[in-house]
């Protein structure tokens, strides 16, 4: 229903049908979590997939690029607002404690929701280019149609997913986890035989998450013996005396670099309070590199980075090898353009 939607509105043009995707995806991010996004998305293109034959064992560019796009343009859209990611909160009280500068919630949205539409119009554009669809129309098949009401079923499913977003949404006022959140409503569709609990165990990709958990070890164990933050003495010196541009683009890759191997989170904790002393020596602004640590985090290039790249990488429609083609490029081009932007629009509107 979800994709048949977004056909009435963007027609079987993949193009089009694309970049509409995409910038939904970036803009929903912005309030609601990464991974329900991702959720939504992939999970609605599966069947329009399974209609046209491909599956995860035989996947096509097309396949490919609707999978990686996805998790891609939601990571982006994750910084728009405050409440779009766990990094925000993380840099921006870290800013407060440091200096004293607050940024309230319509502070921070006037700064950076608009970059979410640059960010979003970048990933859609790399992953065009690095993992083109290969064809310019959906199939006849796909198209929208006018679908019958409802069943009783679906407008359950609908209601407990529907619940489940809006506490996602107000994580911060409930103080309830993503994952308390996600086990309710798991637990609301099995306990009302909507779908049987054997079967969602048995199509949970336990060694998709299980690498995932490996990699935030790995960066806690960074972050608790001390690893992380000689990586970060011995690469931030390097910037001394070089153009402002750089030193801010080199920041913000060194940030995307350790955000592919732990949370964008830990990362934030990890890299801000070395930078910040930093920033006087090298005569940087505090809250620009704040907020360009919660924007430059969101662009991983490991599929084990963020759980809206480990969902798509469950699916099992690409490999990591296919991740990383367009990852890559990807973190190099939209840091480039965030620092741009943010060199000629902050000063703009006064934000220094």
């Amino acid at each position: 229903r979800i994709v048949n939607a977004v056909i009435k509105i963007a027609g079987t043009n993949v193009k089009r049908f694309s970049i509409i995707l995409c910038l939904t995806c970036s803009v929903a991010s912005s309030v609601f979590h990464d991974a329900t996004i991702t959720i939504i998305f992939i999970f609605a293109l599966i069947p329009v997939f399974t209609k046209m034959g491909i599956k995860p064992s035989k996947s096509t560019n097309l396949s490919k690029f609707f999978t990686i796009m996805i998790p891609m343009a939601a990571s982006a859209g994750g910084f728009g607002t405050i409440i779009g990611g766990g990094r925000n909160p993380v840099a921006l009280e870290f800013l407060t404690r440091a200096t004293g500068i607050h940024i309230g919630f319509l502070q921070w949205m006037l700064y950076l929701f608009p970059m979410v539409f640059i960010a979003s119009m970048g990933v859609w554009s790399v992953c065009y280019v690095f993992m083109n669809p290969g064809i310019k129309e959906f199939p006849a098949e796909i198209h929208a149609e006018k679908l019958p009401p409802m069943t009783a079923n679906e407008k359950m499913v609908t209601a407990i997913f529907g619940l489940a977003i809006v506490f996602w949404a107000l994580g911060d006022l409930t103080k309830l986890h993503v994952s308390v959140v996600a086990s309710l409503a798991v637990g609301a569709i099995c306990s009302l035989k909507l779908i049987p609990f054997k079967k969602v165990v048995a199509g949970f990709p336990w060694e998709t998450w299980l690498v995932f958990g490996a990699g935030v070890s790995l960066g806690t164990a960074m972050l608790d013996t001390g690893a992380g933050k000689w990586l970060a003495y011995q690469f931030i010196p390097l910037l001394d005396n070089m153009p402002k541009f750089i030193q801010y683009y080199g920041i913000g890759m060194f940030s995307a670099a350790i955000s592919s191997i732990m949370s964008n989170s830990a990362a934030v904790a990890l890299t801000l309070p070395i930078l910040f002393p930093m920033a006087e020596g090298l005569n940087l602004s505090a809250p620009n590199i704040a907020l360009m640590m919660a924007c430059s985090t969101s662009f991983v290039m490991l599929v084990i980075g963020t759980p809206p790249t480990i969902i798509a990488f469950s699916t099992g429609y690409f490999k990591q090898s296919d991740f990383i083609k367009v990852a890559i490029p990807l973190a190099f081009v939209e840091i480039c353009l965030l620092t741009a932007i943010k060199s000629f629009y902050w000063p703009l509107i006064g934000f220094m």
